[in-house]
């Protein structure tokens, strides 16, 4: 499994991921429902904690479910 060079334990990531996750209506417990994860890792990623990093895959499944280009979560673009 391809690991993305995005670590988790950073805050601005989890600030976009809380942003989005919010605009978009879902409780950390949807969100990590949809994506097959506890929802403490959910809230981890969203404080800055976590200390695994996320799969590729799980990175494209985050964005396609708060319906957002991958870019901006890469920091790519800037908000």
């Amino acid at each position: 499994m391809k690991l993305l060079r995005i670590k988790c334990a950073n805050q601005e990531l989890g600030r976009l991921i809380k942003f989005y996750r919010q605009k978009r209506g879902l409780t950390l417990k949807a969100l990590a429902a949809k994506l097959g994860v506890h929802y403490t890792t959910v809230y981890r990623w969203e404080r800055g904690t976590a200390t695994r990093r996320m799969s590729a895959g799980g990175f494209l499944r985050l964005t396609a479910i708060l319906k957002i280009d991958t870019d901006v979560l890469s920091g790519e673009i800037k908000l």
